[in-house]
């Protein structure tokens, strides 16, 4: 068991590991630089409670360090002493976090270095673009390695499924004719959506099987592991080469986080609000107040407006459209809300208060409501911005039709095709994890790069670090 501080405090007799401090700070240049990383007290690396020998493993560090000159570091922290360390799940990821990392590298030659202010001292050379000694690389490098894959859940998933199933195989077994991707001369992939469609819908009919879900739902959920894991690997595929690399929807996505959480932070009497209901609200039953709730929804819908209207409804000129709900085969009413008007834009999601909804649930994207329902608030700004960013997702979806081809702008739009793929295997969480990959869908990868609601930080918390700095 990896042991970490809870609250200022150590959890227990330290046994080796890491013993991380109430703060992790690390720094980021609009997602690009390296990540400068400061983690507690380190008193050994155990892996599995054991020390690790592993003096044979080795990696050839000049080939993947860049330390970075000339480029402004913007100091960013994250506060861990109760939301990220407080639960086993979050010191059980850690553990196996450092296990996998450690496998890469000579823990013997820098284990001993592994100390804060051995940690702090390299971070401030690399600020100031000063030279690192070769063991100072490898030590810089392997904290950075940690954080990022904990504080990643999109990539942790990725790294899991990845584990169990290679999609260069399930690719090579496929004809000529049916394969879902070739790959360039410059080893980039190219998805074909036509034969990734057929294939996922074909599989998916034959491979899912009726079954009631962790809240008492009937749905479909893949009939064994390599059915699961083969719709995950193909939507990993998908998030990986055509949401996480489309650039224009990455700068809008970050557009309109940056905008809201600025436009929240402005306020300054919604801030002091917000800020008092973090130190008041220490349990469930304690919410803020539906009154600064509308707030902070009301500053996320107009800010999300305004960039939507700088990258998309700006160039519809006069065009007319047909206002679309998000099932076509049911008719407009009760149960099958409008996700956008006549005038191309997004009808933004009405917000609930349900303190009903599934247990497993701290809120939720209803696309046939076009509702968020949530339970608790609790000072948890990222879960809004977690499921209106599911509601973006379904707009793009819901009028890729419309929208594609048309020069509104083509880049942006095209992760509408993609986002739909998600429709033909809706993942839901189900008690036996070997069939449940909820969080390989396409759309909640993309979310919790937002906000990842299992723990660990997305653009959100990072943004928001970012805004309070300035």
């Amino acid at each position: 068991m990896t042991e970490i501080y809870r609250n200022g405090r150590l959890t227990g007799e330290s046994v080796g590991g890491f013993a991380v401090g109430t703060g992790v700070s690390y720094s980021e240049k609009d997602y690009v630089a390296k990540v400068k990383t400061t983690i507690g007290e380190v008193t050994g690396i155990n892996v599995n409670g054991v020390r690790a020998d592993l003096t044979d493993i080795n990696r050839d560090v000049n080939n993947r360090v860049d330390v970075m000159r000339d480029r402004e570091v913007t100091p960013i922290d994250v506060d861990l002493g109760t939301e990220y360390w407080a639960t086993d799940y979050a010191r059980e990821r850690m553990n196996k976090v450092v296990t996998e990392v450690s496998k890469k590298y000579n823990m013997e030659n820098i284990k001993n270095e592994l100390t804060y202010l051995n940690i702090k001292r390299i971070q401030k050379k690399v600020e100031r673009g000063e030279e690192l000694s070769e063991k100072e690389k490898e030590l810089y490098s392997f904290v950075d390695e940690v954080v990022k894959l904990y504080f990643s859940e999109v990539e942790e998933n990725k790294l899991e499924i990845k584990k169990s199933i290679d999609i260069e195989e399930v690719n090579n077994n496929l004809t000529e004719k049916e394969k879902l991707y070739t790959v360039d001369s410059n080893g980039e992939k190219n998805l074909n959506y036509e034969n990734i469609n057929k294939f996922l819908t074909k599989y998916v009919e034959e491979n899912t099987v009726l079954d009631y879900d962790i809240n008492g739902q009937l749905r479909k959920f893949p009939k064994d592991k390599k059915s699961a894991d083969t719709i995950a690997i193909i939507y990993t595929l998908v998030y990986e080469e055509k949401i996480e690399k489309n650039d224009e929807y990455q700068k809008f996505q970050n557009e309109w986080i940056m905008r809201s959480i600025s436009s929240i932070h402005n306020n300054k009497n919604l801030r002091h609000e917000l800020e008092y209901s973090k130190i008041t609200a220490n349990s469930f039953d304690k919410m803020t107040s539906d009154e600064v709730i509308a707030n902070v929804y009301r500053h996320i819908k107009e800010s999300t407006e305004k960039v939507l209207d700088d990258k998309l409804y700006k160039n519809y000129g006069n065009q007319v459209f047909f206002a679309m709900p998000y099932d076509l085969s049911k008719p407009v009413g009760n149960q099958n809300k409008l996700i956008s008007d006549e005038k191309g834009r997004w009808i933004f999601p009405e917000l609930i208060i349900d303190k009903e909804i599934g247990s497993s649930y701290a809120a939720v994207y209803v696309p046939n409501y076009n509702n968020i329902r949530i339970k608790v608030f609790m000072n948890r700004e990222g879960v809004l911005f977690h499921e209106i960013n599911h509601g973006i997702q379904v707009f793009f979806a819901s009028n890729y039709e419309q929208f594609s081809n048309k020069g509104y702008n083509d880049k942006l739009v095209d992760v509408g095709r993609w986002f739909k793929l998600n429709d033909i295997h809706i993942a839901y969480s189900h008690y036996n994890r070997d069939i449940s990959i909820y969080n390989y869908n396409i759309r909640e990868y993309d979310s919790a790069a937002v906000h990842p609601v299992r723990g660990g930080a997305g653009k959100y918390s990072k943004i928001h670090a970012e805004v309070n700095e300035k």
